[in-house]
């Protein structure tokens, strides 16, 4: 029986093909698993956007995805607009070659929200993607390419386009959440269980670099975060990343087998620049199942371990609430981006660097 196997954040910027690539992309094709993963950068072009990082895959990674068993894409996340609309359209003009799906992401607003539909085991199933704003996903609209934006509005239009197609599973896909964040913020927790509430019957989520929760909801399942699959080149940049949270769980990525009846997960390990299949028992899932919505953000309140960014809490005015305190954060990042800028053109950053994490360190020992 045919299986799809959903992967996490897959960024490939080698000019060449990795060994580990050819091993799993057999063991895929072994196991007759049709792969679909978050991909997390465009092609690149000569137009970088103006942010602090700015990711792309090699012009090989038609062939990896092919190596990989890969028959759709998400790309709703925040790099996918890292080099403005060309890098997103010749991504796009490959993936269409190849023949291979995608979705997240277009030329407009439609485009962006429109559902991937595909067969699998007499099965019609139906998978949408969306990225959220606030984490640097870069919307689409009428007239500008993009991602499919975040809002409830937008997952409901896509859910009834798969109605109108006489889907039988609906997915939706979601590049949100924290970085290093094991948790989903709780007005996330309750917009997912909307999504279930109109009809989605899985949810898949990525972006945080860890594997995050998951929950069963109203016999639906939940994988708020899958972490990551394969960072390319920057893997070993997670290996040293300067956070404790990062440096131990971001080496590892969860991998969701369906059948469209039935789950499995298997889990993967990346260290050293190489990338394994490894006993899923070396990561035990962390169950929010039992935790009510009631009860959530005293729960998050107690036990989110990344707290650089502000707690988005379920209440009456979270709408309002949420926007002040994202408004504040952005700014509060700005400032310190000017900082280092002003630190870097007197010569100063690396010094002031080296003494802020020798301080850091301190504080834990």
């Amino acid at each position: 029986m045919d299986r799809i196997l959903f992967l996490g954040d897959l960024l490939y910027d080698y000019n060449f093909i990795q060994k580990d690539i050819e091993t799993m992309g057999l063991f895929f094709k072994k196991n007759n698993f049709f792969v679909i993963p978050n991909l997390e950068a465009p092609l690149k072009s000569n137009n970088p956007r103006k942010k602090w990082i700015n990711l792309y895959n090699h012009s090989n990674i038609i062939q990896v995805l092919k190596l990989l068993n890969v028959f759709a894409v998400n790309i709703a996340n925040n790099h996918i607009m890292d080099w403005n609309n060309k890098g997103l359209f010749d991504l796009i003009q490959q993936l269409k070659k190849a023949d291979i799906k995608y979705f997240g992401a277009g030329n407009c607003l439609d485009e962006a929200i429109a559902p991937c539909i595909i067969g699998l085991n007499q099965t019609k199933i139906g998978i949408s993607g969306f990225g959220w704003k606030e984490e640097m996903c870069v919307p689409a609209s009428h007239n500008k390419p993009g991602v499919a934006p975040l809002q409830l509005s937008c997952v409901e239009k896509a859910l009834q386009i798969m109605t109108k197609n006489n889907v039988d599973k609906k997915v939706i896909h979601l590049h949100w959440g924290y970085e290093y964040e094991f948790y989903p913020l709780p007005i996330h927790r309750k917009l997912v269980h909307q999504m279930i509430d109109l009809g989605a019957d899985l949810i898949i989520g990525h972006h945080a670099h860890v594997i995050q929760a998951i929950e069963t909801y109203r016999n639906k399942k939940i994988y708020y975060g899958l972490g990551n699959y394969y960072f390319g080149s920057r893997r070993v940049n997670f290996d040293t990343c300067k956070n404790p949270i990062g440096e131990q769980n971001s080496r590892f990525g969860l991998g969701v087998i369906w059948d469209t009846y039935k789950f499995e997960t298997i889990l993967f390990d990346s260290f050293n620049n190489n990338t394994r299949l490894i006993d899923s028992k070396k990561y035990p899932l962390i169950d929010i199942t039992h935790i009510p919505l009631s009860s959530y953000n005293s729960f998050f309140r107690k036990n989110r371990v990344s707290t650089r960014k502000p707690s988005l809490y379920i209440s009456k005015y979270a709408f309002v609430i949420s926007i002040i305190k994202l408004y504040w954060c952005k700014n509060k990042e700005s400032l310190v981006k000017y900082f280092v800028i002003l630190l870097d053109k007197i010569g100063l950053k690396e010094f002031v660097r080296k003494i802020y994490y020798k301080n850091k360190e301190l504080a834990q020992t």
